[in-house]
């Protein structure tokens, strides 16, 4: 099994707001609709018992996209995190305002969910900052938060795809196995390691401008990530699944599929399901011809 997963993040907010949606649509909610009817056309050309799609999208798109799929698209939609606690802890009736509950989200038929994105992780540490300097505390409050995510995930009986990286002054000081490490060190009695699936985030490659990482570099910590949690966890890249590198990242042995974020890095930058599946087919492609090697 492959596993092409996309993180639409805030796409959908227009262009003429600072976003990168420039559909051209009646209503706002129709942004993740468009999308999903778009690619009933084409997605079915990979066949879900080889290829696993995944789309985390914002809470508000949830309901529309599930609508949009086709019965036989193999697109399942997935939400961005979900909140440490939950209706199922001591009694708890749901009093989480502007939190999202893994039973919240099950209730709405969302099995999958993407926790410990960099982005999140860098949230975090931004807002724990304001009231400690301390970032070894900070960074282990941020993991035992990310981990009690994943608890109430696995609890809910949802998929979790949980990602790892290091930055840039890490890489550059080469203790990047250590920060690594410290990401996957989790509590056999609470997280299902074997239930994970795990997105390696090369942060310092991440972004305009940023060193693009070569084959070896990741194949390098993807091996260090199996070697710390066993070799049947599915790996996937990401520092971003792209036309240009999708087929090398086919090729790495400890590295299962890719996570796609936008598609279009020039003009009119962005996400766009024709481009999408041009990603996916070159993967595809990377992925049939290593296997006849």
């Amino acid at each position: 099994m492959k596993y092409i997963h996309v993180n639409l993040k805030r796409f959908d907010i227009q262009r003429a707001l600072g976003g990168v949606n420039d559909y051209a649509l009646s209503e706002k909610k129709d942004w993740a609709q468009s999308i999903m009817v778009q690619l009933n056309a084409t997605i079915n050309q990979f066949s879900s018992l080889d290829y696993q799609f995944v789309f985390y999208l914002p809470e508000a798109y949830i309901l529309t996209a599930q609508a949009a799929k086709s019965v036989q698209s193999p697109i399942k939609i997935g939400c961005q995190s979900v909140f440490r606690h939950d209706t199922f802890e001591d009694g708890n009736i749901g009093a989480y305002t502007t939190m999202r509950p893994a039973s919240a989200m099950t209730g709405l038929g969302v099995h999958d969910t993407i926790i410990g994105h960099s982005e999140e992780r860098a949230a975090k540490l931004n807002f724990l900052r304001q009231v400690s300097a301390d970032d070894d505390k900070n960074l282990q409050a941020i993991h035992d938060d990310l981990q009690a995510g994943i608890q109430m995930a696995q609890h809910a009986n949802m998929r979790v795809l949980y990602c790892v990286g290091e930055s840039a002054a890490v890489r550059d000081d080469g203790s990047w196995k250590d920060v690594i490490k410290a990401q996957l060190n989790f509590d056999s009695d609470k997280i299902n390691l074997h239930n994970l699936k795990i997105a390696y985030e090369p942060i310092w490659a991440i972004g305009p401008n940023r060193p693009v990482p070569d084959g070896n570099a990741i194949e390098a910590v993807a091996a260090y990530i199996h070697e710390l949690i066993g070799a049947d966890i599915p790996i996937l890249y990401g520092g971003g699944l792209k036309e240009t590198n999708a087929q090398e990242i086919a090729g790495l042995p400890d590295i299962d599929g890719g996570l796609i974020a936008l598609t279009n890095f020039s003009e009119r930058i962005g996400f766009y399901p024709d481009q999408f599946i041009d990603i996916a087919k070159k993967y595809a492609s990377g992925v049939a011809s290593h296997e006849k090697i």
